[in-house]
């Protein structure tokens, strides 16, 4: 992905067409791939540039109605929240849900971090003879208010 602007946003396009509240346009938009991949793919201060960007002038498609929404949404799941604390200052006449959106996910805000750990394999059956030095990898995703 090496352009915000040229994005294919078909999937947030439909949820936008059935969203009758913005919580429910701002809930469906963080499931979608595209948004994680935004995430992912761009720095916080790349993502509020195209988000300004996008809200300059009154949207003529779909696509640019959704787009702000979907960098917002974007914004919400970067580990620092400088650049999502700094939508809220941002006016956006035109997108009649950007304010209130704005101030949910900021209001909402939780951080979610993914670790790697390297942990001994004691799990494992071993013959006697075997050494207990062997490493493996073990993901764990923790959302917040979930506890393990």
């Amino acid at each position: 992905m090496k352009n915000l602007e040229k994005i294919d946003l078909k999937e947030a396009e439909r949820i936008y067409i059935v969203s009758n509240t913005p919580l429910f346009l701002a809930r469906r938009l963080k499931t979608l791939p595209i948004v994680e991949n935004i995430c992912e793919s761009f720095d916080g201060m790349t993502i509020t540039k195209a988000l300004k960007k996008s809200i300059q002038r009154k949207p003529k498609t779909l696509s640019e109605t959704v787009r702000p929404y979907v960098y917002l949404v974007a914004l919400s799941l970067k580990l620092d929240p400088t650049y999502l604390s700094l939508t809220t200052t941002i006016n956006a006449p035109n997108y009649r849900w950007f304010t209130y959106i704005s101030n949910f996910l900021n209001e909402t805000y939780r951080p979610l971090s993914i670790t790697t750990m390297s942990v001994r394999s004691h799990l494992m059956e071993r013959e006697p003879s075997e050494s207990n030095t062997n490493t493996s990898t073990l993901n764990v995703d923790i959302k917040p208010g979930e506890t393990r």
